[in-house]
């Protein structure tokens, strides 16, 4: 008796299903769109703070506080491994904003390969390479703002609150690429993502075969009626 295409996947091959591999690559996308607007939030409350710091501005009308701040702040910035605009304060945050947008490319091409699970499979290596550099900009991304959520004068400028939102979604999104590095690199181990080479359990040349041996084995045997004479 032949398979119902539903369930044998039809023409287009084996059946594509939601198991636990997959199932746990999507709930880490899931889980990288939460953290990337929780840093989105927290930094564009820090990147509206650094807007309106007019510190070059007082140095240049003499204020001896505001160069004060300007030490200050140079050496704030420099402490937590990064490079400080104290003439361009706006511009202070383009390294954090270069890697949440990079983090959100490389979360909707998983997410949207997810879905296909032959073509993320091929692709797999790629996307860990990828996503492995995100991972590490990321985590120095996080020592920066950890020494700002540390730091008294960081805070009295930029506010508690924005620095520990944007900490918070920042170790979210570190959790979420480390799952989904983990799946990525179990891709091709279980039933629910299909290998693409023979002899692999699961695999396309081998339900090819069983297709074959199915559509046989539904043939009806012909049997020859001798004639009457």
């Amino acid at each position: 008796m032949a398979l119902p295409r539903a369930l044998s996947g039809g023409p287009n091959g084996p059946p594509q299903k939601f198991g636990p591999i997959r199932s746990t690559l999507i709930l880490a996308q899931l889980l990288t769109l939460i953290g990337f607007l929780i840093i989105l939030g927290g930094l564009s409350k820090l990147q509206k703070t650094a807007n309106a710091l007019t510190l070059a501005a007082g140095n240049a009308a003499g204020d001896s506080e505001a160069a004060a701040i300007t030490l200050v702040y140079t050496d704030v910035f420099q402490s937590a491994g990064q490079v400080p605009y104290p003439n361009n304060p706006k511009h202070q945050f383009a390294f954090q904003w270069f890697i949440l947008f990079l983090e959100l490319i490389i979360f909707v091409g998983i997410a949207v390969l997810a879905t296909f699970p032959a073509t993320i499979l091929r692709l797999k290596h790629a996307l860990a390479s990828i996503l492995t550099y995100a991972f590490v900009l990321l985590t120095l991304t996080g020592q920066s703002v950890l020494y700002f959520h540390r730091n008294a004068a960081a805070k009295s400028v930029y506010g508690e609150t924005p620095i520990n939102v944007t900490l918070a979604g920042i170790l979210i999104v570190l959790v979420a690429n480390g799952v989904t590095l983990i799946t990525l690199g179990l891709i091709g181990t279980g039933s629910d993502f299909q290998a693409t080479h023979p002899g692999h359990p699961g695999s396309q040349h081998d339900y090819d075969v069983r297709s074959k041996q199915v559509a046989q084995d539904d043939t009806p045997a012909y049997t020859e009626v001798p004639s009457k004479v």
